[in-house]
């Protein structure tokens, strides 16, 4: 994979998962390494988030929402597996020193390595001091089955970044991006396994995974969610319509989804209704 780096002088502050690099001075460049993607199943990539070394503190503390947020996934995700609700769990994966920069840095035959790796998403970001006052996170996110299958419709970027900004206080907005964190990793999931012959039931467990997340995060009692949480609606929506469509159409198949009537609302379904 090509490699763009601007060299700056930078701290690295190791977690589990999670390690967050301070630069003084220069601004972070794009950095492209290969990341080790491990063992079967869905993954998702943690790639850098850079803060400066006046943010430390602040840095600290979103370090432990977005594990909180990741750990969330994981847990729900080995639930999941071992009720034999699903046969592939998500699990993260740290990529330190992988910065991609923008859309440019996943073309066609990047986005189909992922995408054989069951990559179902790529993080990575940039918390800032602002002019204003106060502090703010530019997440990027990459949802790589949704470039590799759904890349040609234009209502969802496949490569987009949400701001989260609190001037009085700065961490607390970011809290609310958990749920946002949560509907990327199940929409990548979803949209994977409903390409896969026989994978109909799991697929639908991922979709209405997202489609909860999406819900929480356009709640009132949420600040406006920077994702285009109506338009990946009706995009949950429209993949459980074609995933039951599938289950109907795949001769090797034989769950319950295929029972469901044609017709049925879906996402009733998410709530045990069908």
């Amino acid at each position: 994979m090509r490699s763009k780096t601007r060299r700056s002088a930078c701290t690295s502050i190791s977690a589990a998962l999670f390690a967050v690099f301070t630069c003084a001075a220069a601004p972070a460049g794009a950095e492209l390494v290969d990341c080790q993607t491990g063992n079967a199943g869905n993954k998702v990539l943690l790639d850098d988030v850079i803060t400066p070394d006046a943010l430390r503190g602040e840095s600290m503390r979103l370090q432990a929402i977005i594990q909180a947020a990741l750990d969330r996934i994981e847990f729900e995700g080995q639930r999941l597996m071992t009720s034999n609700v699903v046969s592939s769990s998500i699990w993260v994966k740290r990529c330190e020193k992988r910065r991609p920069a923008d859309a440019s840095d996943f073309p066609p035959a990047v986005v189909v390595r992922l995408t054989d790796d069951e990559v179902v998403l790529e993080l990575w970001g940039a918390l800032a001091a602002r002019s204003t006052g106060g502090s703010g996170l530019t997440l990027w996110y990459a949802l790589i089955p949704y470039l590799r299958y759904d890349g040609r419709d234009d209502t969802i970027r496949g490569v987009s970044a949400t701001m989260h900004d609190n001037r009085t206080d700065p961490l607390f907005a970011f809290e609310q991006a958990q749920d946002e964190v949560a509907a990327l990793a199940y929409f990548g999931a979803g949209i994977r396994l409903a390409r896969r012959a026989n994978a109909q039931d799991q697929a639908q467990t991922y979709l209405c995974r997202a489609l909860f997340h999406l819900k929480s995060a356009s709640s009132p009692n949420h600040a406006k969610s920077p994702l285009p949480t109506e338009a990946m609606i009706a995009k949950v929506k429209a993949l459980m319509i074609e995933n039951h469509r599938n289950s109907r159409n795949d001769p090797g198949y034989r769950g319950s989804l295929r029972l469901i009537p044609d017709g049925k609302d879906l996402a009733t379904c998410c709530l045990g209704a069908c």
